[in-house]
């Protein structure tokens, strides 16, 4: 079995067996092992020391019937364990009396061994005994974990102030109280595990906290108030509850993604690519149920490369076995997004779950932009809607024109009329103090302006143009801000 770590201890000992007149054994095992460490094959550099430990063992009708273990670890404590299987006639029925005592001033050393998380502090305390039979062995007693703390990096959870207290019944339950701070806030976790009754009710964890940091990394901070409920039987997972996030911010540094493909010149003769997919096994798919009410608060931000908006609203999930949840309710989008190069306000926003798939929603985000200087349309801008899958995005004015005057309008802010060929791109510079000269390309025609503009004072103006369909001259004055 791999289990990620090696050991550099010496084991000796003095074996002593012997055949009874059925032809079973008979004997007595004393095990030492001398001190030193215990070593993440990953990380050498993470390791626990060892003390002298022992173990011995009796064996009688071929059956191991009792056993002492000692570890000690310096600095940390000791795990110590006994354990004696009466001889009876009937193997089923034979009764165990054990005890298993743990007293380790601080688990972090351990649990780095085993990174289940990035780190871990607190002591632990358990003093366990252990009954009933062989074929039906139970484990009754108490254990607690004092001032612990934990850290997973990948999300960047830390939890603070651990206070656990569990209680083991010969019954099976588990009953485990306790407490933690996470960031600003505190929450109370209990759970209830019944052993003896498992396919009813299995394990129940309660989480109820207010003001919780649950997520804190580069990209994304959040902040939650949690009432979950979760119980597990060991088939289906079952959440029911309520999660409100306040505050949260997701600024993603890298929001793009690349598709790999085969070169083409490769071709696969047999068998199956090396990262194919295996096919789940059935016995131990995992169902899913229950429903979580999550509400986005009114300090919701999500700051993109193309866009920084507010998310608000309240939605639904239920899972009806599958793992993608069935969804109904609203959030709500307030902010600005960058569309065809232009920050465009978002007037109507909205993410729509009409009882679909949670990763199906329907979208409708219109964002728009003022035009300045047409008395015909006053703005310009995008729709997006449909569902994620497949949405659509139309260009339009108000009032309404064609599509391609809108996309023209949204783009430039510049009144380029395609029905009415109306538009020209200038280019111009003052050439003397008051003196403005351009040369104007027609957009819809083979038409060139040259334009001059004479500044009388500041606004006022006579201008002059010359072109191929016709010249004037005329007054002119610009508002200027």
């Amino acid at each position: 079995m791999e289990t990620g770590t090696e050991l550099d201890q010496v084991v000796s000992g003095n074996f002593k067996l012997s055949t009874q007149t059925d032809g079973s054994l008979k004997g007595r095992g004393d095990v030492a092992m001398t001190p030193g460490r215990i070593v993440s094959t990953e990380d050498p550099e993470l390791y626990v020391e060892t003390g002298q430990a022992g173990f011995g063992f009796d064996i009688y009708d071929d059956d191991l019937r009792g056993g002492v273990l000692d570890i000690p670890f310096p600095g940390l404590g000791q795990v110590a364990a006994e354990l004696e299987i009466l001889d009876v006639a009937d193997e089923e029925l034979t009764d165990i009396d054990g005890s298993i005592d743990i007293d380790l001033e601080d688990v972090g050393p351990l649990i780095a061994l085993f990174p289940v998380v990035d780190s871990a502090d607190g002591a632990l305390r358990a003093d366990l005994n252990i009954g009933g039979t062989v074929d039906d062995p139970l484990i009754s007693g108490d254990f607690a974990l004092e001032k612990g703390a934990l850290t997973y990096l990948p999300t960047g959870l830390k939890l603070d102030e651990i206070e656990l207290r569990s209680e083991l019944q010969k019954n099976g339950e588990v009953e485990l109280t306790g407490s933690f701070r996470a960031g600003d806030g505190r929450a109370e976790i209990r759970t209830r595990a019944d052993h003896a009754r498992t396919a009813a009710t299995g394990l129940e964890l309660i989480l109820r906290g207010d003001n919780l940091t649950v997520i804190d990394v580069p990209d994304v901070t959040a902040v939650a108030d949690t009432d979950l409920r979760v119980n597990f039987d060991g088939k289906t997972l079952d959440l029911n509850g309520n999660i409100t996030f306040p505050h949260a911010r997701i600024r993603p540094a890298n929001i793009g993604g690349t598709r790999v493909y085969e070169s083409q010149d490769v071709i696969i003769i047999a068998g199956e690519l090396p990262d194919e997919p295996m096919d789940a096994d059935p016995d131990t798919t995992i169902e899913f149920s229950g429903m979580v009410v999550v509400v986005l608060g009114d300090d919701v931000i999500v700051d993109l490369e193309v866009t920084e908006v507010q998310v608000t609203g309240s939605t639904e999930f239920t899972w009806l076995g599958g793992p993608v949840p069935n969804a109904v309710g609203r959030y709500d989008v307030d902010g600005n997004i960058l569309a065809f190069g232009q920050r465009l306000e978002i007037t109507e926003g909205s993410v729509r779950f009409d009882d679909v798939p949670a990763d199906d929603p329907y979208l409708r985000i219109r964002a728009e932009r003022e035009i300045f200087g047409n008395t015909q349309v006053r703005q310009a801008g995008v729709l997006v809607a449909g569902n994620l899958s497949r949405p659509t995005i139309e260009a339009y004015t108000n009032p309404i024109t064609t599509e391609e005057r809108a996309l023209t309008l949204l783009v430039t802010g510049s009144d380029f009329d395609y029905e009415r060929g109306v538009g020209a791109v200038d280019f111009g510079t003052y050439i003397a103090p008051r003196i403005y000269a351009s040369y104007g390309i027609g957009l819809f025609d083979n038409e060139n302006v040259v334009r001059i503009r004479y500044d009388l004072k500041r606004g006022f103006g006579i201008a002059g143009t010359s072109g191929g369909r016709e010249s004037g001259v005329d007054l002119s004055y610009r508002f200027e801000n």
